[in-house]
Order: C-alpha cells, then sequence, then structure tokens
C-alpha cells in the first residue's frame, strides 16, 4: 500500500530505506506466521511513517522508501519504527535494517530514480536488524538531533555499488540495540573489488540471475561481445555476494596480461600467494586458498582461455570452499561451468506496426528527426535509457529526457544495441552534439548492422563500429596517439605517453593536449594510483582496434621500437634507486609497470633486439631477486642468452650478474659460479673497480656456499680491496666473509667483521649494510645463548628490511628468531613463526634456508617419527644441493638426531627421505596439529611436552 496523502518531497529529499532482516529463512520455516507477522510490520511501519510526515514511495516484499522533507522526521521516524517493532510481529520478532541519505531528487510520476536513491539503498543494505546507520551527509544535517538520540561515528567505508567510500554514523538510543556486528561494507584486506568511478546502472534481472547461478554453482563464466559490460556486472555481482563468501573476495585483472603463462602470476599476487622452486605455480595457489570461503573474479580471460581454463579447473578441484565468477567473450568449456550470456541494456518495448520491412526496427529509428509518441516513463525505466542519461550528464550536467528529444535518445540506444560500452561512447559526444546529431550520424556509419540478423558477430561489429566511429571523429594528431598508445600493456603515466606517442607529426609537449582530449572523449580512461599520480589505459577492445590500426599506418615496429627504448631507460632509472638506497620505491615502480616491461622484453627477445633485452635485464635484475620473482627473471635471463647475443662488455657483464645472481639463490650454484667467473673476467677487462668488487663478492660468496671456503675467502678479500680502490664502503664483502667465518666457527673473526661492516655501513648511512651486519651479530648471539641481546639485533634488522623490501633477508631472520624461541623454552611462539614461514614460499627459494629450517621443525614437532624423516631429509639435500652446511646446523643436526636414535627413520636411506616440497608440507601440517595441541591445552608458550619436544 502506498500512501498518496502525504505530498512528494522535492529538492534536498532524506531517504529512509529499511528491510527486514533473515525474512527468506522466516518464509521457508513458518510461512503462515510470517504472513500475519508481515501485515502487523507493514501497519506499524505505515503509521510511524505517516506521524513523521514521510511520504510512502515504494514496498517491495518487506521493504519500505520513504522519502521525507526533514532530515530529522527521517531519523525520529526510523527510531520511531525500531522501537514499535521490539514487540513481536504475532509470533515472530521482527528486526529490520534501516539506513538515511540525503541528496537532490525531483519524484517522477510518485517514484525516485538515480544515484541518491540507489546510494540510500546500498547504506541500508551495509546494517544489521535493529541497527539504524546515516550517511555523513545526513548527519551533518541533523541538527538537533532528537531527543536521547546520539550518532557514532563508524568511519568510512566502501558500500556495495563500488563508488566513493561513505562516512557512516550508527544511531543510539537507550531503548534500541547498540551492539551490532562490523558493518556489511568492502572493507578490509580480503576484499580487493577497485572502486569505480561511475555508478552501477539498472541490472537488477541480471543481477539476479547471476548470482542464483553463483549460488547454485563453483563456476560461472558471464560470456559476451566486448564492451557488454561483463566486467561492471561482475563486480557488482561479487559486491553483492559479499556475506557468502566470508574468507574475501579477490578480482584479478587479465586485460593486461600478454603471455598465458603469466595467468598464475595475476592470480597469485591476488591472493597472496608466491611461486614456489618445483612446484607447480596452480598448486601453490591451491595451497595458499586451501579450504577458504573465497570468491575469485577472474576478468577478461577471453585472450587467455586455455590457460585460465585449466588453472581455474585445477583451483576448484583443489579448494573446496573456493567459486569462480569469470568475464570472457567465450565460455571456458570445462566440468561444471555455468555459463550466463551477459544481454545488451534493457531498451523501450516497440511496437510491432512502427518497425520498418524486415529489419525488426522502428522506422523513426532511421530518421529520429520524424518523432512518433513514446511513453516517456516507459522510456526512462529502461535500463539503457539510464545508462544515456547518467553518463550524458557527467558530459553536460543540465541534460534531461524530454518529450523533445526522447526519440532520439531511443533511437541511439537502440542503434547500439544497449551495448553499454557504445552508449558511453555516444553519451560522451553530448559535450558538442544534440541527441539528434549523433543520431543522425550514427544512421551514416551503422546502416549496414541494422539488418535483422541479432547474432553475436553482428554485435561485435557493432561495437567495432562504434569504436571505428569515434577514432574518426578524433583529430589526426589525436587518432596517432590512441593508436600508438594501444602498444602499452596495462597502465601507463604520461612520461611514457609522451616518450612512445611522439612522431614527427607530434611533438612530447603536444601529448598531453591530445591524451585530455581522448580522455574528454571517452577513448581513453585515466586512474589513481593511490599515490597522487594519473595513470591512463585503454579499454582492451579499444587497444585491439588501436593495434590494428597502427599495423595499418605502418607504424607497428616504430612505435614497438619506441616502447622498449623507454622501458630501457626506465630500467636504467630503477637500478638508480636501488642502488642509491630506494629499493622500495623501485620495486613498487616495476610492479605497476610489470606488464610493460614484459612487453618490451618479448618485443626485443623475439625481434633479436638483444642491447635492450641485456639492458633491461641488468638493471631490474636484482629487483626480481629482492622482490622474489626468480622464476620469470631467469626464464628472461635464459630467453636472452639461449640466442648467444653479442653485446658489449658492460652490457653482458651486468646481465650476467643478474643472471647469477638469481641462479645462485634458486639453488644452482655450480651454474651461477660459471655466470659470475664470466663477468668478473669482463669486469677486469673494463675496469670497474666497484662493479668489479660487487661481482667479486658474489662470486666469493657462491663459492663459499660450494664449500670452497679457501678461495671463496680469497676472493672476497680482493672484492674487499677493490670496494677500497672505488672509494666505496666494503660492507657487504665485509659482512659476506663474517658470515663464513660464523659458519665455520669461527665466531669471534666474525663478531669483529659484523661490527666493522656495521660501522663502515652506518658512516656511508647504508640501511641495507646495517641491517646485515645486525643480523649477523643477532645469529652469533642467539648461537651464544644470549638470546635477549638477539632479539634486539634481530628485531632491528628485520624492520629494516621489511621497509627495505629484501624479503630474502626477512626470512632468513625469521628462522634465526625461531632458534631463539627453541632456545628459551618458547614452542609455541617458535612454532608459530615457522609454520608463517612455511606459509610464505620465499624461504623456500633458498636451500640451506629450507633444510635448516626442517631442523627446526624437528626439534620441536610431537611426531618423532615424522621429525626424524625430516631430519634425514634434510641430510640428504643439504648433500644433494652440494652447499656446504654450517658447523652450527651441523651440531644441530647431531643434537636433535641424538634424541631420534631409537627411530629407524633417522638413517637418511631413500625409503625415508621425503621430496622437499613434501617434507615442507609434512612440517607445516605437524606444527598447525601442535599449535592445536598446545592451543586446547591453555600453554602460555613453555614447553607442553619434555618427551615430544627436544629442547637445547
Amino acid at each position: 500500500m502506498i500512501d498518496r496523502a502525504i505530498a512528494a518531497p522535492s529538492g534536498n529529499v532524506t531517504f529512509l530505506f529499511t528491510d527486514l532482516e533473515g525474512s527468506t529463512a522466516l518464509w521457508e520455516r513458518v510461512p503462515d506466521a510470517m504472513n500475519a507477522a508481515l501485515a502487523e510490520h507493514d501497519r506499524r511501519m505505515h503509521a510511524v511513517f505517516a506521524e513523521r510526515n514521510g511520504y510512502v514511495f515504494t514496498t517491495a516484499g518487506d521493504s519500505f522508501a520513504v522519502a521525507f522533507d526533514s532530515p530529522t522526521d527521517a531519523l525520529a521516524a526510523a527510531v520511531d519504527a525500531q522501537r514499535a517493532l521490539r514487540e513481536p510481529c504475532g509470533d515472530i520478532t521482527i528486526r529490520v535494517r534501516i539506513g538515511l541519505h540525503v541528496g537532490t531528487a525531483t519524484a517522477r510520476d510518485g517514484d525516485y530514480f538515480g544515484a541518491v536513491v540507489n546510494r540510500a539503498a546500498r547504506l541500508m543494505s551495509s546494517a544489521h536488524g535493529g541497527q539504524i546507520i546515516v550517511s555523513g551527509a545526513t548527519a551533518a544535517l541533523l541538527d538537533p538531533l532528537p531527543e536521547d538520540t546520539t550518532l557514532v561515528d563508524c568511519g568510512e567505508h566502501r558500500l556495495k555499488d563500488l563508488l566513493r567510500p561513505e562516512h557512516i554514523f550508527q544511531v543510539r538510543h537507550p531503548e534500541l540495540d547498540d551492539d551490532f556486528p562490523p558493518l556489511r561494507t568492502l572493507e578490509g584486506p580480503s576484499i580487493n573489488l577497485p572502486p569505480q568511478l561511475t555508478s552501477f546502472v539498472g541490472r537488477e534481472q541480471e543481477l539476479a540471475d547471476v548470482g542464483a547461478l553463483l549460488a547454485d554453482h563453483r563456476l560461472v563464466t558471464m560470456v559476451g561481445s566486448g564492451g557488454a559490460g561483463k566486467t561492471r556486472l561482475a563486480l557488482q555481482v561479487a559486491a553483492d555476494s559479499l556475506e557468502f563468501f566470508p574468507d574475501g573476495i579477490r578480482f584479478v585483472e587479465l586485460a593486461g596480461v600478454a603471455d598465458p603463462q603469466y595467468v598464475c602470476d595475476e592470480i597469485a599476487v591476488n591472493v597472496g600467494a608466491r611461486e614456489i622452486p618445483d612446484e607447480p605455480f596452480v598448486k601453490t595457489i591451491a595451497s595458499k586458498i586451501g579450504a577458504q570461503r573465497l570468491l575469485l573474479v577472474l576478468d577478461n580471460c577471453e585472450h587467455l582461455i586455455d590457460e585460465v581454463a585449466d588453472v581455474a579447473g585445477d583451483l576448484l578441484q583443489s579448494c573446496p570452499g573456493l567459486k569462480i565468477l569469470a568475464t570472457s567473450r567465450e565460455r571456458l568449456n570445462i566440468g561444471g561451468e555455468a555459463a550466463y550470456r551477459v544481454p545488451s541494456l534493457s531498451m523501450p518495448d516497440l511496437e510491432p506496426q512502427q518497425t520498418a520491412g524486415g529489419s525488426g526496427l522502428p522506422h523513426w529509428v532511421a530518421r529520429p528527426t520524424r518523432p512518433v509518441a513514446l511513453d516517456l516513463k516507459q522510456v526512462l525505466n529502461t535500463d539503457a535509457v539510464q545508462l544515456f542519461t547518467e553518463r550524458a550528464m557527467l558530459a553536460k550536467p543540465d541534460f534531461a529526457v524530454t518529450e523533445s528529444n526522447v526519440n532520439a535518445v531511443v533511437a541511439i540506444c537502440v542503434r547500439l544495441d544497449g551495448i553499454p560500452l557504445a552508449l558511453e561512447l555516444a553519451a560522451a559526444r553530448l559535450r558538442a552534439l544534440s541527441p539528434e546529431q549523433i543520431a543522425t550520424r550514427l544512421d551514416e556509419r551503422f546502416r549496414l548492422l541494422a539488418g535483422s540478423s541479432r547474432g553475436s558477430l553482428e554485435r561485435h561489429r557493432t561495437l567495432a563500429a562504434t569504436i571505428a566511429w569515434s577514432y574518426e571523429h578524433l583529430t589526426e594528431p589525436e587518432q596517432a596517439v590512441f593508436r600508438r598508445a594501444s602498444v602499452f600493456s596495462g597502465t601507463f603515466d604520461l612520461n611514457a605517453a609522451e616518450h612512445v606517442c611522439v612522431g614527427d607529426d607530434i611533438e612530447d609537449y603536444e601529448v598531453l593536449d591530445h591524451v585530455t582530449a581522448l580522455l574528454d572523449k571517452s577513448m581513453l580512461v585515466a586512474e589513481d594510483n593511490g599515490e597522487g599520480e594519473t595513470w591512463y589505459r585503454l579499454l582492451e577492445s579499444m587497444r585491439h582496434f588501436g593495434a590494428t590500426t597502427l599495423t595499418e599506418h605502418g607504424e607497428e615496429e616504430r612505435t614497438h621500437i619506441a616502447h622498449a627504448t623507454y622501458f630501457v631507460e626506465f630500467a636504467a632509472r630503477l637500478e638508480t634507486m636501488w642502488r642509491g638506497d630506494q629499493l622500495p620505491v623501485a620495486l613498487a615502480a616495476l610492479d605497476r609497470d610489470v606488464e610493460n616491461f614484459r612487453a618490451a622484453l618479448r618485443y626485443a627477445i623475439d625481434q633479436h633486439r638483444h642491447l635492450d633485452a641485456a639492458h633491461m635485464i641488468g638493471s631490474i635484475g636484482y629487483l626480481w631477486y629482492a622482490g622474489g620473482t626468480f622464476v620469470e627473471g631467469i626464464d628472461w635471463c635464459r630467453e636472452l642468452f639461449d640466442d648467444e647475443p653479442e653485446l658489449p662488455d658492460d652490457v653482458l657483464a651486468a646481465a650476467l650478474h643478474a643472471y647469477s645472481l638469481l641462479l645462485g639463490s634458486w639453488s644452482d650454484p655450480e651454474t651461477g659460479t660459471m655466470m659470475l667467473m664470466r663477468e668478473v673476467e669482463l669486469r677486469r677487462r673494463i675496469g670497474d673497480p666497484g662493479r668489479l668488487a660487487a661481482a667479486l663478492n658474489n662470486l666469493g660468496n657462491t663459492l663459499h656456499d660450494l664449500g670452497r671456503a679457501e678461495e671463496g675467502e680469497a676472493t672476497l678479500h680482493e672484492a674487499v680491496e677493490q670496494y677500497r680502490i672505488a672509494g666505496e664502503p666494503a660492507t657487504l664483502a665485509l659482512a659476506t666473509i663474517a658470515f663464513g667465518y660464523k659458519d665455520q666457527g669461527r665466531y669471534d673473526e666474525a663478531a669483529a667483521l659484523f661490527t666493522e661492516a656495521v660501522d663502515e655501513a652506518t658512516a656511508a648511512d647504508n640501511r641495507y649494510g646495517i641491517a646485515l651486519g645486525r643480523s649477523g651479530l643477532g645469529e652469533l648471539a642467539t648461537y651464544a645463548g644470549r638470546t635477549d641481546d638477539a632479539r634486539s639485533l634481530l628485531e632491528e634488522a628485520r624492520a629494516a628490511f621489511e621497509t627495505l623490501g629484501v624479503r630474502p633477508g626477512v626470512n632468513n631472520i625469521d628462522l634465526t628468531i625461531a632458534l631463539a624461541d627453541i632456545t628459551d623454552g618458547k614452542i609455541v611462539d617458535a612454532a608459530g613463526r615457522l609454520a608463517a614461514a612455511l606459509e610464505e614460499p620465499d624461504i623456500q627459494w633458498y636451500a640451506a634456508a629450507k633444510f635448516w629450517m626442517l631442523q627446526l621443525v624437528a626439534e620441536i614437532i610431537d611426531d618423532r617419527s615424522l621429525a626424524a624423516r625430516l631430519l634425514a631429509t634434510a641430510k640428504r639435500h643439504y648433500d644433494e644441493v652440494g652447499s656446504a652446511q654450517p658447523l652450527w646446523t651441523i651440531e644441530h643436526f647431531e643434537r636433535v638426531a641424538a634424541t631420534l636414535d631409537d627411530h629407524p627413520e633417522a638413517s637418511p636411506d631413500d625409503s625415508v627421505v621425503l621430496p622437499p616440497l613434501d617434507a615442507i608440507a609434512a612440517a607445516r601440517d605437524a606444527l598447525y596439529e601442535l599449535l592445536g595441541t598446545m592451543g586446547s591445552a591453555g600453554t602460555d608458550g613453555d614447553d607442553p611436552d619434555e618427551d615430544g619436544i627436544a629442547m637445547n
């Protein structure tokens, strides 16, 4: 029942939305009682709203939408409504959530439409039964507050409409409940749905359809042509499904991934997984997800369809709580998939007698200047017209659909098949053209697409024609910038555009104006990178169109070379950053442009531009090492050197340095040593003592790892000499020598050198060197049993490595702190730290760290048979890798082994030795079992089982 006795407010209107919590379950459980309860609920609500001059404009099921002239009246009505529902409605106690939002709106035929109304509904849906929340805009107008009513600041929250954050306040009243769970918003680290700059329009049926499919299936693929709005619909479905995925929703954008082999990389980044050597990447991702109830949204899969299908199938098979929502131009075609074809936006119903010939379109669509009578209300209720109108208002704020232009607007929507991207492109033209002019120009371009066939191929051609039409209405310089920008993969900034998009026809200073024009004409998308900078990208369909026109203009080679050249120079700037103690900045910059670096490397290697590829590899190789992308770095290096490139000595030496660093850390010290020896030879020939010192340092460290201690120490002493000749601090070489002494049990000598390294690094303000030296001193203190001193040194070094972004340093320190925990009998702390390390695959890059960790786990777990197998595994694989085992770990091994003499598994024969990855998995499971047992026993961290824990 809609009460029309009260006039509909206009202007600045306060909207109150309500919804009954848990109504579906109540209808299923007690349908008869719910009938009576809902009738009583409606009676009480109507009475409350009428008393406070509320205009009820919508009732749907058990929900109310009410408009008020006064925000104070709206708040008082909300409080009264909750008070009225404290008494049961018949046999049922009903709890409703209520949200209040204010904004400018005008009633149309007794109803309200637009962003303000949608925002109010989204705000309400964030609340819980019995709770009242108000937006910041509403709170600012509530002066004075109703008696006994106060507001509690809940902070800013992203609502399910994915737009800007909303400042939310909870209403507190003595007669109302006060304790509620966190608001149902898109906050928290488990949700990474990207914010949207424009509102989601319509699609109510599509939301319901896809939501129902997602409830019943674990894989739903939304299929449709480019520009059909698949991504925006998927984001909204995901946001609306928040309550069904308590472990989070992760959005993975695949449009910028050009090579199928990086599908797993992109997924891993978004779920927090890191690659493990010798383990299929998809298995690593599956292990990270585990049994979580998680929604994974895979967007723009069509160009990677086979790889995405394989990965999705593997993940669904391995992760029982996982569901996947994919968008693509074609289905994945794997078992259990539910495909949903995303339709065009709904358009006005057309009378059959209005059609012309056999086209199925109204005769006035081709000649929109000859209007026919249309039902304006019915037109405005269609999704296509609503989208066009909202986007048109962004281009021309005073735009409205009226009796005079409705025919042209409908013609535009029909001729563009209701495709969202096409409508947005057309709406952007309202800055310069009227709807009638746009409709007429569409007729000129799309006459061939107005036949009776409405298949997907035609819709694809319609989108292509829409882009072509927009492209042809650009100036020639704008066209050139647009097509040249198609070589970027993912996002790019203005500086990159000024280098890549220039030519004989465009100077670099002109690029900004042309980029701005492309943004204004919706041919380019602008994004805030979160650091106060604007980045740009082409929509995928636009990028493909641009690439085609680039080839047609004969500019493909020149532009790709410009792109590669720019990223060679950018890589050099990143090298300057990380060498200048700005490693975190360099890592972040590489991460932002990783797709462009991949595209530049792929072009350089495929076209045998070895110099470009080698320059990039030499400059960013250390970033691959520090950031943990070992496999990718090794793959690029291998591709380059497989071509046997002829390179200048300095470029070749830098590339060899990167390759050897990655190989050595990937447990291939033999190959790494050969690379380093070749680099040292080149550095001697070049005569650069600083770079020679760095190469000698790495070579000495690798020789030490191979058990060639004397040779390694001599090489490191030469590295110190070369650093001195170059006038640079010898911190790194001193610390490396000290680590060698430590491993040999020469602890006093090691301490002296670590202290010298810290002093030199402090004088040079080298944070990495300071952290490295202190971590070594912390290890020595741990071995000596001075655990308080050790923790102080190690935690300080760990914080520095964390700040610098050096994951290997962080991981190694974690193991030493775990040893200190064991020494002090803090078994819970040690087990938790080791379990966390095993969850982070970075630790598994290093053979020594991996096997040392297995020894630590073997010392503390309850299952002594498994402990024996872990110890045997560590011993066997130490031997196989050929890495020299530090004295301390040998002593530790013998001490732990002595507690396992009665276990035959302690003998490292093939029957008991586990593969490394199996050993890691078994160790992780045993630690969690230990933590569970100790947690249930209420232990405070002391040794819970002296028979099961072998203390130092």
